[in-house]
């Protein structure tokens, strides 16, 4: 399945730029590497573009980049539940640099010039976690000791104390476990 792929402002000026120069000078060094990029957006990131061995750590844990020519990155941000990417920007790495893809990177998001990107895909910034995943509680065991919690003698269950807490579902006396079953997510 092919991904959505859209562009921030920042990358589609940058790609639009990279393609009028290399389209004039395709047999100069920005030609080749307009085809590169060009390669990357539209036939590797379709098809690769949420696989987490692009994923960069440490500071800018989540996003995502890729290598094209030899400095040159696309820098782009993921989310596989929705299937899609947005690709931030494109950039040239120059370590020690003010002008080096990461370093800039680091300051848009300071700005929050990509803020609408993360919130489209609803993934966290970098530094952010993630909303925790909601805390789901089982009921206490009865008082009885009973195993099934009481609820096959007819006595209705007690209600969550909250709505946070979801109530265990009664098991029917007669089901049987299936083989290759799957936990079941409550959230």
């Amino acid at each position: 399945m092919l991904i959505k792929i859209t562009y921030s402002p920042v990358a589609a000026e940058q790609i639009a730029s990279l393609k009028a120069k290399g389209e004039a000078k395709p047999e100069k060094p920005v030609g080749k590497l307009w085809k590169a990029v060009r390669h990357a957006l539209v036939e590797y990131l379709p098809e690769h573009g949420l696989n987490p061995s692009h994923i960069k750590s440490e500071d800018l844990s989540g996003i995502r980049a890729r290598h094209v020519g030899d400095r040159t990155r696309i820098v782009w941000i993921a989310s596989p539940e929705k299937n899609a990417i947005v690709v931030l920007m494109l950039g040239e790495v120059k370590e020690g640099d003010k002008h080096d893809t990461y370093a800039v990177l680091a300051r848009e998001l300071r700005r929050g010039t990509f803020d609408t990107a993360f919130a489209e895909l609803e993934v966290p910034k970098p530094g952010e976690s993630a909303p925790p995943p909601k805390r789901v509680e089982t009921l206490p065991p009865p008082a009885d000791g009973a195993a099934d919690g009481g609820l096959t003698d007819g006595a209705p269950a007690e209600p969550p104390a909250s709505e946070d807490e979801v109530a265990p579902a009664p098991i029917p006396p007669d089901a049987k476990p299936t083989s290759g079953a799957q936990p079941l997510s409550l959230r």
